[in-house]
């Protein structure tokens, strides 16, 4: 199998044109009663003294008391306990929880209650000693979290800076970054936190922001019709590009050469909110660009 992995940007940029798109008991106790009833009919008082003994029975229809021991299903109460293993649990206090995706969060760290984080061992010299807002997000795969805080989408004066970690520990730092952020990962639960950087002369640039979390596994990507094998390589690879600098854009595609090219082997996603933007035919394989071609920086990574 060869794959080929490259940014969007790339397509986008040079095609002025896109290919055809796939869009992407009680009446048991009556009847003692009665019988009690009949014991008075009999000529043979005696027999009706035996009807008493069916008023005894009556003491039967205390045996259906007994029923309360139904009340012990109320032990059946403590399957709430089953809670737990529905994968919920409540959400820690002073954290906000993610576990759906995409995500997207308005919030502010003006007035934020948590200010435990100064720094971070991903950028130990910057100054985040302001207030900061904690996600605790578990993944349920591995996959690829990308991290998006639009700088237009901040207020004004407001310097938010978004950080990945691996615990509620900041020298547990996976990425961080002033926009975006982000890695492959292994499925489980991490730490994001929006916190405020403090400039120079100490003044606090809190503010209003706007995080969208996204969240692209490999059985999303089979979902969309991707091989397993090209799924995981394709977006393990682009974590490394990611984590090398190699690129700074969530645009992304994956083409997998081992298909035909009569079938749409192209995929072109977002991964900043997970989504699969297109589904294209790929008609050229490997070693069909010329000479002369210009290689965009921004074209990721090949593999062969």
């Amino acid at each position: 199998m060869r794959l080929a992995l490259l940014p969007a940007a790339l397509c986008l940029s040079a095609c002025m044109e896109l290919p055809d798109l796939e869009e992407a008991p009680a009446d048991d106790g009556a009847a003692v009663d009665s019988g009690a009833a009949d014991g008075t009919d009999g000529a043979d008082g005696t027999d009706g003294a035996d009807g008493t003994d069916g008023a005894d029975g009556t003491d039967g229809a205390d045996g259906g008391d007994g029923t309360d021991g139904a009340d012990g299903t109320d032990g059946s109460d403590g399957s709430d306990g089953s809670d737990g293993t529905d994968g919920t649990e409540p959400c820690p206090s002073g954290l906000t929880c993610v576990s759906a995706f995409p995500y997207t969060d308005r919030s502010t760290t003006t007035g934020a209650g948590s200010d435990r984080f100064d720094s971070y061992a991903c950028a130990s010299g910057t100054a985040e000693s302001g207030p900061e807002v904690i996600y605790q997000v578990d993944l349920p795969d591995d996959g690829f979290l990308a991290l998006d805080l639009p700088e237009d989408a901040m207020a004004s004066g407001a310097d938010i800076d978004v950080h990945l970690l691996g615990s509620l520990d900041s020298g547990d730092c996976i990425d961080r970054g002033h926009w975006r952020a982000g890695s492959y990962l292994e499925a489980g639960r991490y730490y994001v936190v929006a916190d405020t950087w403090v400039n120079g002369s100490g003044a606090e640039q809190d503010g209003s922001y706007a995080l969208t979390m996204g969240f692209t596994s490999i059985s999303d990507l089979v979902a969309e019709g991707m091989d397993a094998t090209a799924a995981e390589d394709g977006l393990y690879a682009f974590g490394v590009a990611w984590e090398a600098g190699d690129t700074t854009r969530f645009e992304y595609a994956i083409t997998d050469f081992s298909l035909r090219s009569d079938s749409r082997r192209q995929w072109v996603l977002d991964l900043a909110d997970g989504s699969l933007l297109w589904k294209l035919y790929v008609p050229h394989g490997e070693g069909s660009s010329r000479a002369g071609d210009s290689v965009d920086p921004e074209a990721g990574v090949l593999i062969g």
